[in-house]
């Protein structure tokens, strides 16, 4: 089953993405994953998938990844874990 990572910004805008490597970073610049927010480090996290477990590692960020409201070094994943990112929420959903 494929993952896919909702990411949200505010109220109206979510865009999907499938997670279809076995890495893929997530930030500011440069990444799989850019999106434009300010409290976002240039390589903010990177998302690892390995046997069908998806894991987040924050990659030493100025501000911080929490999954769940709790901030994190490294975390295993499941479907509907929350994560955040500066101002961006992205949600895991599996398919």
């Amino acid at each position: 089953m494929p993952w896919i990572l909702d990411i949200h910004r505010d109220l109206r805008s979510v865009s999907s993405v499938s997670v279809v490597e076995s890495v893929m970073t997530v930030g500011r610049e440069g990444c799989d994953i850019n999106i434009d927010d300010l409290k976002m480090s240039r390589h903010h996290c990177t998302f690892y998938l390995h046997d069908d477990v998806l894991t987040v590692i924050d990659n030493s960020s100025s501000n911080g990844t929490f999954v769940n409201g709790r901030k994190i070094d490294r975390r295993e994943l499941k479907a509907k874990d929350t994560i955040i990112i500066g101002i961006t929420n992205i949600t895991v959903r599996k398919v």
